[in-house]
Formats: structure tokens, sequence, C-alpha cells
């Protein structure tokens, strides 16, 4: 019965990953849906970096204990979307 179960699951999720894939060409990016997140790991260090439109937050530690925000300017804010229309898509691999 658990080999069952484990193959239904499998497939059950499968299916429903593969049909909600979207294309290259449906995905638009909206200025006021994006946020781009950098995380840096290393030996006992971590950093988080979620840049908005309206703010920069920056999680200093791994618990999320540590915060630190900023204002995002915006001619800044525009250059990042400048540079996300740059990204060529189909140079990553699924």
């Amino acid at each position: 019965m658990k080999i069952f179960m484990t193959i239904f699951c499998l497939t059950v999720l499968t299916t429903d990953c593969a049909s909600t894939k979207a294309g290259l060409s449906k995905v638009k990016p909206k200025a006021e849906n994006n946020v781009f997140i950098y995380k840096k790991y290393s030996r006992g260090f971590y950093n988080e970096f979620y840049i908005g439109e309206e703010k920069i937050t920056s999680y200093l530690n791994y618990q999320k204990t540590e915060i630190s925000e900023k204002i995002t300017a915006k001619k800044d804010w525009e250059y990042c979307l400048k540079l996300l229309k740059d990204i060529d898509l189909k140079n990553f691999s699924d």
C-alpha cells in the first residue's frame, strides 16, 4: 500500500508541475510585482537581501532577527528593471 501511495503521489506531483509551467513567452516582468532576492552564505555568515520598488530589506542572520531596511531611490529601481529586461531567459536551464 505504501508503494502504491508513493507512486500515486509522484504521478500527481509531476503532472501538476508540468501543467503549471509557464513558457518563456508568457513570462513578462511587471514593475509592481518584481522583487530581487540575493542570498549570501559562507561559514558562519549569512546575508539575505530583498530589493523591492520601495525599500531594500537586509536580513543579517539566519534566524532573520537582525533586519536593516533602506529606501530605494526611483532611478535605482528603474535601473534594476532595465537590467531585468536585459536578462536572456533562454540561457537558463530548467
